[in-house]
């Protein structure tokens, strides 16, 4: 496998700045018809900004493969490895990225004997203050921004799940 690649992933224009990883919901939808029952599950990270105390950012993930949450302090894998220090300067704080050959799809796809290609997985990856965040998944996220309680920006384009 090649090595990783980070790519500045920018959902909504002047995202960036850094933030602390608020909470997690993680719930599942049980949706009946007929016969079957589809089981979708649904993912909200919120993030709050650590200057701006009345901005969070919701990523909300339909029906995704897996994540895992690491402790800054315990990863070898910080940001650090994966963007020039000299590229964090020029543009500042950024913490939303997508990793291509992403060594953790390769695992999802080991566990799963699923080839990624047959679902377009992609890895996100989310730098917070104290957290690194990975996501596969194989829909692109709803991405919220709200300022004081209420939603000022949204990728929604319809989807949106109303469970949460």
């Amino acid at each position: 496998m090649t090595s990783e690649k980070a790519r500045i992933w920018e959902p909504i224009k002047n995202i960036g700045g850094h933030y602390w990883l608020e909470f997690i919901v993680d719930k599942r939808e049980y949706i009946k018809s007929g016969n079957c029952t589809k089981i979708n599950k649904v993912i909200k990270f919120r993030l709050r900004h650590d200057k701006e105390e009345n901005k969070t950012i919701d990523l909300i993930f339909d029906d995704i493969a897996s994540y895992r949450i690491t402790n800054e302090s315990y990863s070898d894998n910080s940001i650090d490895h994966i963007e020039s220090t000299k590229d964090r300067k020029a543009r500042g704080p950024w913490g939303f990225y997508t990793i291509e050959n992403s060594s953790f799809i390769e695992f999802i796809e080991k566990q799963t004997g699923i080839p990624a290609s047959i679902y377009g997985f992609k890895h996100y990856y989310i730098v917070s203050m104290d957290d690194i965040i990975d996501i596969i998944a194989s829909v692109k996220p709803i991405v919220e921004i709200i300022v004081d309680g209420k939603v000022v920006e949204s990728t929604d384009s319809g989807r949106h799940s109303n469970m949460l």
